[in-house]
């Protein structure tokens, strides 16, 4: 963080969105449970479904939730958390103007 000029000390990071980088203040799930009201409740469906769960398949559950909703015509943008979208808005437009190949 200190190399991209943001504050370094762990206890002052906050979650941040810029152009080429991003950063969750603590974690996905308490961005996702801060975000999206029914994260909790499609956990806890989860794992009356599938049994005990570790964070991938919880992550994709809760995605397949969401992918549910939209599918059935609500709106993406209201449904997906906030920091999220600000994530996909920056990866649809990220360039690398630099290059791979190291020259001499």
């Amino acid at each position: 963080m200190e190399l991209l000029g943001k504050p370094a000390k762990i206890e002052d990071v906050t979650t941040l969105v810029e152009d080429n980088f991003a950063v969750l203040e603590e974690n996905l799930e308490t961005t996702m449970t801060a975000e999206l009201p029914e994260y909790d409740a499609f956990v806890v469906e989860a794992k009356e479904m599938l049994g005990p769960i570790g964070k991938p398949l919880k992550s994709r559950y809760v995605a397949l939730k969401i992918e549910e909703k939209v599918n059935a015509g609500q709106d993406a943008r209201v449904l997906v958390p906030r920091t999220i979208n600000s994530i996909v808005e920056k990866l649809k437009v990220l360039q690398y103007p630099g290059s791979i190949l190291k020259c001499k």
